[in-house]
């Protein structure tokens, strides 16, 4: 199972800073009750998903100044939703100002496509987290190198003057046949029911910038790192079930062979009664192992 410390190390590797200014990160955020605490017991550790890392990565990024708290920097990103995009692809450059959603036609990504019109930006995040951990962005490296030429993943934060972010999607490329991309921006609720003049105002009059950016490399590792332990759950997930079904049909078996040399008609009544119970057993299990 992934840990705290599993997630600060990859943030940390990725970001390239001290894995105790990460794990401080993470722990002032755990102690808000803003990700999810641990148990007693070395086996009791809270589970990252997707939405721990999204936050994490919004509170380091998304800080003033050094010591700003990450609880603070988190909230200060809640109001945050989507409200334009830009969708392109190699013969169309459109804008959506009423429908800032991710939109990469011949790709099947629903964690993406289950974002709504004015999804926070949080949602936004943990989603492509979570795409990149179910395996679900077509991600191919050049050689050995950690560059994906398929997918091309750009996430903005801007903390000053206006917080605001930027996720970018693109698929394909020069020379592989063409692309698709998504350019989703976020904004906070309040500055939306500003006049926009003013607004422009008075972020061009400020006179600190402070935007932040990672990209796909951050996104694979997050997503390796979730992944790895899902594929983990579900082998052994797996294995419980091929072993329940190895022990219904044993039984089965064992049972048949005793009834047909010994068994009275009401023994062989019961059992066909048993033995339906057991083929509703084994269609339940069946389906587990296809649900996934």
């Amino acid at each position: 199972m992934a840990t705290s410390g599993d997630l600060s190390r990859v943030v940390a590797k990725n970001f390239n800073l001290p894995e105790v200014t990460v794990a401080n990160c993470y722990r002032a955020l755990r102690e808000a009750g803003l990700v999810p605490k641990a148990g007693r017991g070395p086996r009791s550790a809270a589970p990252v998903t997707s939405e721990t890392a999204a936050k994490l990565l919004i509170a380091l990024c998304g800080s003033r100044y050094e010591k700003e708290p990450a609880p603070k920097v988190l909230e200060s990103f809640d109001g945050l939703v989507s409200h334009w995009a830009e969708f392109r692809d190699d013969t169309m450059h459109e804008y959506a100002e009423c429908d800032p959603i991710f939109r990469l036609p011949g790709y099947s990504l629903p964690c993406l496509e289950a974002l709504g019109p004015r999804h926070s930006f949080l949602d936004g995040l943990t989603a492509v987290i979570e795409t990149a951990a179910r395996g679900e962005f077509p991600f191919k490296s050049v050689r050995e190198l950690r560059i994906p030429n398929r997918v091309t993943i750009g996430v903005e934060i801007v903390a000053a003057p206006v917080r605001s972010a930027t996720i970018e999607i693109m698929i394909g490329g020069v020379g592989l046949g063409g692309f698709v991309s998504a350019n989703v921006s976020y904004r906070h609720i309040d500055d939306e029911q500003r006049d926009r003049e003013e607004l422009l105002a008075f972020m061009v009059n400020a006179d600190l910038s402070i935007t932040r950016r990672f990209r796909a490399p951050t996104i694979i590792d997050l997503g390796e790192m979730l992944g790895g332990e899902r594929a983990e759950r579900r082998k052994s997930s797996v294995e419980h079930a091929l072993n329940q079904i190895d022990a219904i049909v044993s039984a089965a078996d064992a049972k048949t062979k005793n009834l047909l040399e010994t068994g009275s008609e009401h023994e062989k009544q019961v059992f066909r009664l048993e033995l339906k119970a057991m083929m509703d057993s084994l269609d339940r299990l069946q389906k587990g192992l296809d649900d996934g």
